[in-house]
């Protein structure tokens, strides 16, 4: 059963700009002299009266404590030249700072590797600014990466590495197999929220991500105990509630041949069949597995986008359905005719992102389908991507803007599209 391909409460901006304040702070007064202080605030202030609020950069999160020293001093120094963002000592002699409102998604986190985004904004300054300025000014033009999560990346086995997957609400949640726990993280994966023991140990019978479906239920498959020939089982495992951790439904059975793929739909966890021509996909007489709530009770339905593949020769749709309203979008030629069904996530702007395996005349490659919906000004459209060679067995996580989580060395980081693929 190829359950899906192996990818797939807090204010993370204002966290991180809390957190660079406090850093800037500290590494400013233990290395830097009062003289150099007094002089980088006046600086700053004369900045303010002319209405220059600035905006805060903010760098990566250290993965050593020399790094931690390294990334202090610069966004120490990065404070002071922004002017009036960032706090830059307690002192009880100075002004309070002006700190502009954050964009969450421009409240960056920068890797050297990124090619960063310039963004021209202009900013209206706050109460306090707003009395020594006359006009509201325009700031140059910033430099922005992603913002860069904290989840680990450990493996089991050759076989058994963590997975991701989103819930409903947008937060990450990993399976870890080392510890055999599903951990929870902000939509942004900066912040840990929650950690789950699980009570049955699934490492080392090839689990596999399936769902984070409605109420907080996590769904896995993993080999049928027992069984030599190729069969799974699919399981229902809660975040929270007092059942959290256990397995509360187990259906066994399933295709463990890896010729089908379980897609979620609104009534349940449906599969695909492999290969051969198909009008639509999910069939309508297709297997299904019903959600669950937290004690393993049949939910009615799921309230989260669902697709659907229209197949007709040439001229195949791919449906986004939100809550009963159907959006379809032209297939390009190179997902005409899919083996089973592509991991597709829906994105913020009604569109979706849809990643394969395709066969192409070249040989196969990792393909991802960007479409975008219609607007005032611009009709609806699919930019296609080829992810390069080295990233295909890497993407974790497919996310409902332009970015993905990918795994790199003992750890995630997040990369736009245009950073692992080639537009063809």
């Amino acid at each position: 059963m190829n359950d899906r391909p192996q990818i797939k409460g807090t204010d993370p901006a204002g966290a991180t700009l809390r957190a660079s304040a406090v850093t800037a702070a500290t590494a400013h007064q233990a290395e830097v002299t009062d003289d150099e202080t007094d002089a980088a605030l006046a600086a700053v202030r004369d900045r303010i009266a002319e209405g220059d609020a600035g905006r805060p950069a903010v760098l990566p999160r250290p993965r050593t404590v020399e790094r931690w020293r390294t990334w202090a001093a610069q966004a120490a120094l990065i404070a002071i030249v922004a002017g009036g963002a960032i706090a830059l000592c307690q002192r009880s002699d100075d002004r309070k700072s002006i700190v502009p409102a954050a964009d969450p998604t421009a409240s960056i986190v920068t890797n050297s590797t990124d090619v960063p985004t310039t963004q021209t904004t202009t900013q209206t300054p706050t109460s306090e600014a707003t009395s020594e300025a006359t006009t509201t000014p325009t700031t140059t033009p910033a430099t922005f990466a992603l913002v860069q999560p904290i989840i680990p990346y450990f493996c089991a086995s050759d076989y058994t590495c963590t997975q991701l997957a989103n819930t409903d609400d947008g937060r990450i949640v990993a399976y870890e197999p080392t510890g055999e726990e599903l951990v929870v993280f902000d939509s942004l994966g900066v912040s840990e929220v929650q950690r789950i023991s699980l009570a049955e140990p699934l490492a080392d019978a090839f689990p596999s991500f399936v769902d984070v479906g409605p109420d907080d239920v996590v769904y896995l498959s993993i080999n049928t105990p027992g069984i030599t020939d190729p069969s799974r089982d699919l399981l229902a495992i809660p975040l929270s509630g007092p059942a959290a951790g256990t397995v509360v439904k187990r259906w066994t059975g399933l295709d463990g041949t890896g010729d089908s793929t379980i897609v979620p739909q609104v009534d349940g966890l449906v599969v695909v069949g492999c290969c051969g021509f198909m009008e639509a996909r999910p069939a309508a007489d297709a297997t299904r597995y019903p959600y669950v709530d937290r004690s393993g009770t049949t939910i009615t339905s799921s309230t989260h986008a669902t697709f659907r593949l229209d197949l007709t020769p040439g001229a195949g749709t791919l449906v986004r359905i939100d809550n009963g309203i159907e959006t379809a979008f032209a297939l390009p030629s190179e997902f005409q005719a899919p083996r089973d069904f592509p991991m597709v996530v829906a994105t913020d702007d009604g569109g979706a992102v849809a990643l394969d395996w395709i066969d192409l005349a070249d040989g196969g490659g990792m393909l991802i389908a960007h479409f975008l919906a219609a607007t005032s000004d611009n009709p609806a459209r699919v930019d296609v991507y080829r992810v390069d060679t080295a990233q295909n067995a890497q993407i974790a996580l497919m996310e409902p803007t332009d970015s993905v989580l990918v795994a790199d060395g003992d750890h995630f980081t997040r990369k736009r599209v245009a950073d692992i693929a080639t537009q063809i």
